[in-house]
């Protein structure tokens, strides 16, 4: 009769082992998946510093400077650890993404403008140094959603939910493709009167042309 109990506890023991090393087996391979995830947003947050700082507005107009040093990607332990709990959803959200990519088309819709005007020349000092503000204030505000959304994909920033991280999230989306959509529109019209006033000097040349000739 003393056996059963016996063989009762080793099979219990039997069990626990098991246990325990199933729960070993998944916690590696969530601390690999995590691990994996955290590398992700470490470069997406050294993506956005060098987006932020990416650009100066100078005498000549806007100027993109790409310099990444490969140190720049090389981050610590300790900040992957503070990133361990953000969730996929958040990490991997499409959105993330198209912020960033947003950010890039209207830094170039910016960049593109300002050097076209300059090249042209029809543009007063005065005109010239309104566009330059508009198109600062634009990617300061660029700039900021960026920061915002650091924070929102940063576990330790900001106390939220993961549903509330992913609402701020398209909230960024959505801000970012306005100012995107604005950049396209103002450009738009600094180049559809850059070709009006190409148009009116070379009507007034070719009237004063006519009126030599006379």
């Amino acid at each position: 009769m003393k056996k059963i109990p016996l063989i009762l506890m080793l099979l219990a023991f039997l069990k626990t082992e098991t246990k325990a090393q199933i729960v070993k087996e998944l916690f590696q391979q969530k601390q690999t998946q995590i691990e994996y995830l955290a590398n992700q947003i470490a470069a997406l947050k050294v993506y956005i510093q060098v987006l932020q700082k990416g650009y100066k507005i100078a005498d000549q107009g806007l100027t993109l400077i790409g310099n990444i040093k490969d140190g720049d990607f090389k981050m610590h332990k300790d900040y992957f650890a503070s990133l361990r709990k953000i969730k996929p959803a958040i990490i991997n959200h499409a959105r993330v993404k198209g912020i960033i990519d947003l950010q890039l088309m209207t830094l170039h819709e910016a960049n593109q403008a300002m050097s076209k005007a300059k090249a042209d020349g029809l543009f007063s000092p005065a005109e010239m140094d309104y566009m330059q503000r508009v198109y600062r204030r634009l990617l300061d505000d660029c700039s900021n959603k960026l920061s915002e959304l650091t924070a929102v994909t940063t576990d330790g920033k900001l106390e939220m939910k993961d549903d509330e991280r992913i609402k701020r999230i398209q909230s960024i989306f959505i801000g970012m493709q306005d100012n995107y959509t604005f950049s396209k529109g103002f450009s738009r019209s600094a180049m559809m009167m850059g070709l009006s006033r190409k148009k009116d000097m070379k009507s007034a040349a070719a009237i004063q042309q006519l009126q030599n000739i006379r």
